[in-house]
């Protein structure tokens, strides 16, 4: 996943945690969460094996946001919205602990806690504001890449379909086969 800093680690884990300020007068802007599940046309059942959970964390520090993404969703619990007076995060390398869900990451907040078998983030210095930012797909750590074609076109390199989609969409699921694709824009440039 282009971009993004993987948390394989208690020192990745305390890095971001020193860089969002401990998550101290922060709020959870945005969350979206999706199973890999589905009921087909003929209404048919693919069970979920698991779920997905991509958040946008705004702070009133620099860097103001940051959008983390956690993989194999074992737990999820919301208690309230509202602000975030400090957080943490640990990581514990897929031990169990008495208590709680099997996990690698767990995100605690004030109004949430996540446990998940990875975790991925990427700051946001200029998300800030009202408007909405998550968009397309989730991330998805075994998307291939998609070719940018003319425009907002781009093509899927595992079926070559075409389609437009915005280019600040990262993630979009092709429409032939129904990969999720990503479009590896140059972050520096």
């Amino acid at each position: 996943m282009h971009g993004y800093t993987e948390i394989t680690s208690q020192q990745e884990a305390d890095r971001l945690f020193e860089q969002v300020h401990h998550f101290h007068d922060a709020l959870t802007k945005e969350m979206r969460i999706v199973s890999d599940g589905w009921v087909s046309e003929d209404l048919s059942m693919m069970p979920p094996e698991r779920f997905q959970a991509q958040l946008l964390i705004q702070s009133q520090f620099q860097p103001v946001a940051v959008e983390l993404f956690f993989h194999g969703v074992a737990s999820l619990q919301v208690i309230a919205a509202s602000y975030c007076f400090e957080g943490s995060i640990e990581y514990s390398g897929g031990a169990q602990r008495r208590g709680q869900a099997e996990g690698d990451v767990v995100l605690r907040l004030d109004d949430l806690e996540i446990t998940a078998t990875r975790a991925f983030y990427r700051l946001r210095p200029t998300w800030h504001g009202r408007a909405l930012r998550l968009r397309g797909d989730l991330p998805c750590i075994d998307a291939v890449p998609a070719t940018r074609l003319k425009g907002e076109w781009r093509q899927c390199p595992e079926c070559c379909e075409a389609w437009e989609e915005a280019q600040e969409v990262q993630f979009s699921r092709c429409p032939g086969c129904g990969r999720v694709t990503e479009l590896v824009v140059d972050l520096a440039g």
